[in-house]
């Protein structure tokens, strides 16, 4: 038994209605649509409800220098709030450094675990938080900010480097 609009319909009485052509396919101008609403199934046997478009994150894609200079060689707050404004937002970094051979990391603020080794290279590994910079290669890292567009990073030696934000989603 299917069920249209609170309505049983079967088989035959299904496809004369719905599917016109018979392609196995309800036909767009058979259903009643409205803007920016979906549908939520309430169960067999019942009809579906109407709700609202749920609001959702953002992607934006911005090319922008957010440092150029000697990164910090202690964990420091980098501001991202000019870009992304003054919000929680998931971030991905593009970091360059004319000196091959430099060890980057990237922490939400206020995160207190750490992911830089004094040892080089790091002990604990490369991933999305931390890398190895070659002369003039960009890498990329994601990172969390904090309610604020704040993140911290720092640098073994403070080696001159530029830090863009390429994409951010909140």
């Amino acid at each position: 038994m299917i069920y249209l609009n609170g309505v049983a319909v079967v088989g035959d009485m299904f496809k004369a209605t719905y599917d016109s052509d018979k392609d196995g396919r309800v036909e767009k101008d058979a259903l009643e649509i409205t803007l920016n609403k979906l549908l939520k199934g309430a169960g067999a046997g019942a009809s579906p409800t109407e709700i609202d478009v749920p609001s959702g994150a953002t992607l934006t894609v911005a090319q922008t220098e957010v440092f150029n200079g000697a990164a910090p060689t202690t964990w420091t707050d980098l501001n991202l709030s000019a870009t992304i404004g003054a919000n929680a937002a998931l971030v991905v970094l593009k970091i360059a450094s004319a000196t091959a051979g430099r060890h980057f990391a990237v922490r939400k603020n206020g995160d207190t675990d750490e992911f830089y080794s004094a040892s080089v290279p790091p002990s604990s590994g490369y991933g999305a938080a931390i890398f190895q910079s070659i002369a003039n290669i960009h890498a990329v890292l994601i990172v969390a900010t904090d309610a604020s567009g704040i993140i911290e990073w720092k640098q073994i030696d403070g080696a001159t480097c530029t830090v863009d934000i390429i994409a951010y989603i909140k």
